[in-house]
């Protein structure tokens, strides 16, 4: 996710711990796609897919983030076991406010 030279650069500067993600259009959902891509039930809500994908993403995005950073702590011959301390916020937005509970205004 985060190109190799940005990754040593934030690594050389110790600035890993500084670095945040915002993933925006959480608002858009399609929910038949996500009911099978994410193996929901087919009664799943509007709602209920919403919070399903963004946790996906917001899990999907730590794991990258943390294999970038066990790829480069390999490379430069350090002990993965001292990356534990680093953890990277991930925040789901939406662009505008939609009312679940009333879905024909979504």
């Amino acid at each position: 996710m985060l190109g190799e030279s940005f990754r040593r650069q934030l690594l050389m500067d110790g600035l890993f711990g500084s670095l945040a993600f915002v993933a925006t259009h959480a608002d858009l959902i399609n929910r038949t796609e996500l009911i099978r891509n994410l193996g929901l039930p087919k009664t799943a809500t509007k709602e209920e897919c919403a919070k399903k994908r963004n946790a996906y993403t917001k899990a999907r995005i730590k794991a990258d983030f943390r294999a970038g950073l066990e790829e480069m702590a390999s490379r430069a011959g350090e002990e993965v076991s001292n990356m534990r301390g680093y953890y990277l916020p991930v925040f789901t937005v939406a662009s505008f406010v939609c009312n679940l509970s009333q879905p024909n205004r979504c």
